[in-house]
């Protein structure tokens, strides 16, 4: 069966929780409400064993907007922007504990 479009986040994270053999019941979740004004809210899970690691940042009531960037408005409806993290801080630190060996 062909399968069209991409998976979800959820299911992505999962996928790679199953390639790497990752042991579910030993993921870490981490809830960031840093700036209440924002409205939004930003869940980080995360699986690491053996040096391997997989994670998930999901934003809640989140706009289709870049997580830390300034909220703007271009004229339309994208959504709440995230200052509960800097989505850059966060791939970098990701990317950079966990180096392609």
């Amino acid at each position: 069966m062909q399968v069209h479009g991409y998976a979800s986040a959820p299911a992505t994270y999962t996928y790679w929780l199953t390639h790497n053999k990752l042991p579910s019941q030993k993921e870490s979740k981490k809830m960031l409400n840093a700036n209440k004004k924002d409205n939004t809210s930003v869940t980080i899970q995360e699986v690491n064993n053996k040096g391997i690691t997989v994670s998930l940042a999901t934003v809640e009531i989140g706009g289709h907007t870049w997580p830390g960037s300034a909220p703007f408005n271009i004229g339309y409806p994208l959504g709440n922007t995230t200052s509960d993290i800097d989505i850059n801080e966060v791939m970098w630190s990701f990317f950079n504990k966990n180096r392609k060996r």
